[in-house]
């Protein structure tokens, strides 16, 4: 916990949401750098692509130029139209499947989940190379480079969103300092004569002939420019109040500095003559900078290195806000798995932002940091989300009409015709250098996403469809299985004793039994094994009215790792009675016989009333004299104070339909978002003042055979289960509720 909040700080509490939101200010740096920084190699990729052509088809990047920074404009003004259009976030997501449908909604999501783990690659590699462009010795070293960079950049995010804006505005800024003192130096020199040569680029060998197919793919290689300008529609939700204002504020402000930059750097290229250097080193840009800054302006060319070398790497913010948001988006659409919508101690998607991190790391080891090589996957997928955006914006115009609907459709439909011509052209002339990928991943992505939405109807179907049941099941007898007689069997004992008036001992020890109590019923059985003691739980469950058996383990207060290792038999027990109907593995580390005899209260953690935690519930009231069901509301920043009421609302209505003792409900707002420390500290209060009393927490636990569902559900059940067994005399009953594998 100490190096937890050494690295990424302190948790915030949940009303504290409210001054982690973005001003104009901190959303430009926050959300631009992305963007901003793709001059420093969008201009470069597409030399790269006309070089192959010798010297003179350099001088077509003139009109690729233009026509790039026409269709930022066009592009940037198409993206307040969606701002304005769905002030919820999600941008190309929302909007295309709002009205091009769920299929088309999600090709731009996973469009732009690819392009956002791009994007860090790319970003990260471009900031090493221009590190290792004035300084040639550490280009050995550009994989662990780019491995602490990312990381840096991972804790930064997860820190937060108000020191990640202090941690990322100053490099942002200083870049456009440089990037205009850079231009305006340039210019005014090369209007003295200081640029010898304009237009006429050194000899290149022609390896490839000038062809439009070939101008095309420089053009495509430019389009990598515009990536980032999606991310202000992304999150809406994240801008200070006026919300939608502020966010069409800083969208203008990024695409205008986007287009002085970006044609800003290309003039200059046409007036200084830099050309593209095998590896990638020295850059384009570090060319331009060292023919400007001469003489005792030269440590301003380090200034200019030092501002990109720091805004690249730090681009790969853009997708550190961006992707986790969409996929929390996603995630509350059934789309992804539902975990990614919880928020972390610092009020950010923690688990997005970790796995995004790690996704781009492999990518760039898997390409060797190899900017060249990663740069032919990006801008596709940024490309399918800008045309299916505006395609579907144009299609909400044409169907609503709404006030200025004219204006609206003529924007929006002519970026996407745009945006769509590009799109086909990057997939025609980047495919055969590897964009073929993201053309595969995309679909797979598609296709997964839908096939977690069909697995979370069926579960909710399943859920719904038994209803919420009143009747208090028939309790068995309470089983101990017995490896050794020890102190942690005899408590076992006596902890089963308290919940049934028979116990039966199932004796696989090697030595004999002493000191039972009284009321237990000793099975030897015929072997030692785990498969003995299992045949014997079976033929009881599945005797004749056998009803619900209860299996109590002889635990000890251990961690986890330590059950694991002293355990191991007990543990290969537990999970086998997970997968068996009509039972309820129960622990009680220490118990004491002290308690036996007296009253019995059983807690049952409850996230809404269905069939998993009613069925607890239910064996609670057969367990125990007193149950207390605790609801804990974390998720503060999506639950209206209104919504508070709900679970409280729907257990009232299930509590009247019962007969006899009814459950109480405790409501806990938890302020730092977690579900087990509420529960935990809750219990160990009552425990404190209540330590004569038999006391038992219930916990409902979904299960499912299948294994490749396990990351889509949160595992609660477990780690409640881990921590409580960490306790001395707090029982734990797992009652568990068995998905079918078809709904």
């Amino acid at each position: 916990m100490a190096a937890r909040d050494l690295l990424v700080g302190r948790p915030l509490d949940s009303e504290a949401i409210g001054t982690e939101r973005l001003s104009v200010a901190k959303a430009l740096p926050i959300l631009s750098s992305d963007a901003l920084s793709s001059v420093a190699y969008g201009p470069e990729a597409a030399l790269t692509v006309l070089a192959a052509a010798g010297a003179g088809a350099l001088l077509w990047n003139v009109p690729i130029a233009v026509a790039v920074a026409l269709l930022m404009l066009v592009v940037t003004i198409s993206y307040q139209q969606v701002i304005r259009g769905h002030p919820g976030g999600g941008g190309s997501y929302a909007v295309a499947r709002a009205n091009l449908g769920v299929v088309l909604g999600l090709v731009a999501a996973g469009a732009l989940l690819v392009d956002y783990v791009l994007t860090v690659s790319v970003s990260v590699s471009s900031g090493v190379d221009a590190i290792v462009s004035p300084f040639q010795h550490l280009g050995p070293y550009r994989a662990e480079l780019s491995i602490a960079v990312v990381a840096v950049i991972m804790l930064g995010n997860l820190r937060g969103v108000r020191e990640a804006g202090m941690l990322f505005a100053v490099p942002t800024y200083l870049f456009v300092v440089a990037m205009v003192a850079l231009i305006a130096v340039g210019l005014a020199r090369a209007s003295l004569g200081g640029a010898p040569h304009p237009g006429r680029y050194p000899a290149l060998p022609a390896i490839e002939p000038l062809t439009p197919l070939l101008v095309l793919a420089a053009f495509a290689s430019g389009c990598s420019s515009m990536t980032g300008i999606e991310a202000v529609s992304n999150a809406v939700p994240s801008f200070e109040n006026p919300r939608v204002p502020n966010a069409i504020r800083t969208l203008g402000i990024l695409g205008g500095l986007l287009v002085l930059l970006f044609v800003g750097v290309q003039v200059l290229d046409v007036l200084y003559t830099a050309v593209p250097q095998p590896g990638g080193s020295p850059t384009v840009l570090s060319q331009i900078a060292e023919a400007v800054f001469t003489g005792p302006a030269r440590p301003l060319y380090f200034g200019v290195q030092f501002a990109t070398t720091l805004v690249l790497v730090l681009a790969a913010n853009t997708s550190f806000n961006g992707f986790p948001r969409l996929c929390a988006i996603l995630a509350r659409d059934d789309f992804l798995p539902h975990q990614l919508t919880l928020l972390g101690n610092r009020l950010v998607y923690s688990g997005a932002i970790v796995f995004l991190a790690v996704a781009a790391t492999v990518l760039m080891l898997a390409f060797r940091g190899s900017t060249d090589a990663l740069i032919n996957l990006f801008a596709l997928g940024v490309f399918t989300a800008f045309a299916l955006a505006q395609t579907a914006m144009a299609r909400q115009w044409w169907t609503r009409r709404d006030p200025g609907w004219r204006r609206g459709l003529l924007i929006n439909a002519t970026g996407a015709a745009a945006t769509a011509v590009v799109d086909v052209i990057i997939i025609v002339t980047k495919s055969p250098r590897g964009a073929w990928v993201v053309v595969v991943l995309v679909p797979a992505l598609v296709l997964g996403m839908l096939g977690i939405h069909r697995y979370y109807a069926r579960v909710r179907a399943q859920l719904e469809g038994i209803g919420p049941a009143t009747a208090i099941p028939e309790l068995g007898p309470a089983i101990v299985p017995v490896w050794r007689w020890d102190r942690a069997a005899l408590d076992a004992l006596a902890y089963a004793r308290a919940l049934r008036d028979t116990a039966v001992a199932l004796d696989a020890a090697a030595s004999s039994a002493t000191g039972l109590p009284p009321g237990v019923e000793r099975r030897r059985l015929p072997g030692r094994g785990l498969g003995a003691v299992l045949g014997e739980i079976d033929a009881i469950r599945l005797a004749p009215g056998a009803g619900v058996v209860t299996v109590v383990l002889p635990d000890e207060p251990l961690p986890l790792w330590a059950q694991v290792l002293l355990r191991p038999t007990l543990v290969r027990l537990k999970l086998a009675l997970l997968w068996r109907p009509n039972l309820v593995a129960a622990s009680c580390p220490a118990f004491t016989s002290r308690h036996a005899g007296h009253r019995h209260t059983a807690f049952v953690p409850v996230s809404g009333v269905n069939a998993v935690t009613v069925g607890a519930l239910c064996y609670a009231r057969a367990l125990a004299d007193e149950v207390v069901a605790i609801h804990v509301v974390a998720d503060v920043e999506h639950v209206a104070r209104d919504e508070l009421d709900e679970v409280p609302a729907e257990f009232e209505r299930w509590s009247a339909r019962l007969h006899g003792r009814h459950p109480s409900l405790v409501v806990i707002e938890s302020p730092y978002r977690a579900v087990m420390p509420p529960v935990v500290g809750y219990v160990l209060q009552w425990r404190a003042r209540h330590r004569d009393r038999v006391c038992t927490v219930v916990i409902p636990e979904l299960v499912d055979r299948r294994p490749w569902t396990l990351g889509l559900h949160n595992h609660r059940a477990f780690w409640l289960k881990a921590t409580l067994l960490r306790q001395s005399g707090i029982g734990v009953a797992d009652v568990t509720f068995h998905l079918r594998d078809r709904g």
